[in-house]
């Protein structure tokens, strides 16, 4: 296996779609759509740090605006507190329990809302997205 794979290439393999939805393993459909949806956490993440580290927050508190974010997080997967384990709770942070009415997950708009968007914001978020996976 090649390990310096372009985008396009990484692309290609994960989304090396058969014609119906569903027919390739669930395992491997599942596996594909968290690496998507982990690497735009990540991104995002990676941009909220830049504009921490260009910000004019004194050093510790830009330190601790990253470090104690991690440190909960990783405490997270190990806390096996009730029902469920850490590692689905970390889970429930990324992927909601349900469907809304139009079977769309909407992962995306939990953290949205963990951020303090109205209902409203999010509501034009989701118009706006699904008229962007229009665009050609």
């Amino acid at each position: 296996m090649k390990w310096n794979l372009t985008s396009h290439e990484v692309q290609r393999s994960l989304m090396d779609m058969p014609q119906q939805f569903g027919e390739r393993p669930p395992r491997e459909e599942a596996l594909t759509y968290v690496v998507f949806n982990l690497l735009m956490e990540v991104e995002a993440l990676r941009a909220s740090v830049k504009r921490i580290a260009d910000s004019s927050l004194p050093p510790a508190e830009a330190r601790a605006a990253v470090s104690d974010p991690y440190r909960e997080t990783a405490f997270l997967t190990h806390n096996c507190s009730g029902p469920s384990d850490g590692w689905l709770k970390l889970l429930w942070k990324f992927f909601p329990d349900s469907r809304e009415a139009d079977d769309r997950s909407w992962r995306d708009t939990i953290y949205m809302r963990e951020l303090g968007f109205s209902e409203e914001e999010i509501e034009t978020y989701k118009r706006t997205a699904s008229g962007a996976e229009m665009w050609t």
